[in-house]
């Protein structure tokens, strides 16, 4: 089964760290992501490295040479120029050499695959066709292009969708007829869980663009002028399909609350609680109720193991 043209906002499932290159005669380092996170590092010689999530690489630097082996997963590559001291990267047997540019490198199952955002680089697959058959020169790639790297394969390079290619730089994640396995492969990167039929990509489609009801809420709350009080469990790990128009906050909620088998009650003019529709008696209290005091204390959820309380930024 393939997939369909879709972009999937990944914002609220990554978490960013930073780290910071050291210089040395001969420097190693070891820099690597989980699941969810992505990692921005920076060498003593200007170049930066950014880690998609479930990453890892090893650098090692001297004064004649720079190498990075990309061990698994993603990384992009900003690189400082020195003709004086090549940066190389290797990826398995295969070896991409910078001259002075800025490409994105996927280290994948069985090959690699090679995206030139800005300037060259000059690739080769590592492995000669045959025993007797010396390596085949490297080839050079430009901006705008992508080769796949494969074993005992010369690398042909070809047109690349850039802004695709480095969508995860971006917290998001683009397919287009891309298999199923892909995008598995892809969402595991971000420890997205989910049931859906194997032979329906619409309702997968429809579950990836779906984000946390808690980010929702937190986002709601944010910029309506409401307060959100629920229990954690009652929410837990459900999904919405967002609310997309010129709503009442009201409307906003209903949307965002719509086949999660939740409904809303107001507890004063200010506070609305997050219930299970079973437990509510009904349909939602579709209006706010008049004369309650609106500085009823409602508690503090860092304080409360059981209850989460949202509050919206101050407008002042």
């Amino acid at each position: 089964m393939v997939l369909g043209a879709s972009a999937i906002c990944i914002k609220d499932l990554l978490a960013v760290a930073v780290g910071a290159g050291l210089w040395a005669d001969w420097h190693r380092g070891v820099y690597a992501t989980g699941i969810g996170e992505t990692r921005w590092i920076s060498l003593a010689d200007g170049t930066t490295i950014e880690l998609n999530a479930q990453s890892r690489i090893r650098v090692r630097l001297t004064r004649r040479e720079r190498e990075v082996d990309l061990l698994q997963g993603q990384a992009l590559f900003k690189v400082s120029r020195n003709p004086a001291r090549p940066f190389v990267v290797h990826s398995g047997p295969a070896q991409i050499t910078d001259l002075g540019t800025e490409f994105d490198v996927y280290r994948r199952h069985t090959d690699t695959v090679v995206t030139v955002i800005e300037g060259r680089v000059a690739v080769r697959s590592g492995l000669a066709p045959n025993p007797v058959t010396s390596l085949p020169p490297p080839q050079v790639i430009t901006a705008g292009e992508q080769a796949d790297l494969m074993p005992q394969a010369s690398p042909r390079p070809i047109h690349a969708d850039v802004a695709v290619a480095t969508a995860w730089t971006r917290q998001q994640l683009v397919f287009s007829s891309a298999p199923l396995s892909e995008v598995v492969e892809q969402y595991n990167l971000y420890h997205v869980s989910g049931e859906f039929s194997a032979t329906d990509s619409a309702a997968l489609v429809a579950f990836l663009r779906a984000q946390p009801l808690g980010v929702a809420l937190a986002e709601f709350a944010r910029t309506r002028d409401l307060q959100l009080i629920y229990h954690s469990e009652v929410v837990g790990d459900r999904r919405t399909k967002g609310a997309v128009g010129d709503f009442t906050p009201e409307q906003e909620l209903e949307q965002l609350l719509r086949g999660t088998g939740l409904t809303y009650r107001y507890l004063s003019d200010m506070a609305v609680t997050i219930v299970p529709i079973a437990s509510s008696g009904g349909a939602a209290q579709s209006r706010r109720p008049a004369g309650i005091d609106r500085s009823a204390d409602v508690g503090d959820p860092r304080y409360g193991a059981q209850s989460r309380l949202v509050r919206p930024e101050s407008s002042s």
